[in-house]
């Protein structure tokens, strides 16, 4: 899997480079910012987008909501913000998953995906069903 990493801080954004290396994905990119968020997309084509922050600025919401309605990719954005205002405003943003607490070693590649394969099993869906029905539900709130 081809992913976009956009991490303000420069220590967090080479963890987070390392871990998804070392499961086997292809780092394509890594922002400090998302201004660049649309260039980069259509330059790069990753698969998904995965943001650290430590609460979500509205500069990178609104980032956000303009790359949904041009390139839609899952995003899937680590915060320690856990309040339903942020909440409700990442949903509406476009981000697929937004995981409290930041990042961590326990949250590894086998744990994501078992979550994906019993969402899909509960379902009777496909993997890509769920990840697009995830998308269009995101879409509808917006």
């Amino acid at each position: 899997m081809r992913v976009l990493v956009v991490d303000e801080s420069p220590e967090r954004g080479e963890l987070l480079r390392e871990g998804l290396r070392q499961a086997g994905h292809e780092v394509t990119a890594t922002l400090s910012s998302p201004v660049a968020l649309l260039k980069t997309i259509d330059e790069l084509a990753p698969d998904v987008i995965v943001i650290d922050t430590e609460s979500p600025s509205r500069d990178v919401l609104e980032h956000l909501v303009v790359m949904s309605q041009h390139t839609p990719r899952p995003v899937v954005m680590f915060s320690s913000d856990a309040t339903q205002e942020t909440i409700r405003n990442v949903v509406r943003a476009g981000v697929s998953a937004y995981v409290v607490d930041g990042l961590s070693k326990e949250l590894d590649e086998e744990s994501a995906f078992a979550l994906l394969r019993k969402t899909a099993m509960d379902r009777k869906q496909k993997l890509a069903e769920v990840a697009r029905d995830l998308l269009m539900h995101r879409n509808s709130a917006q």
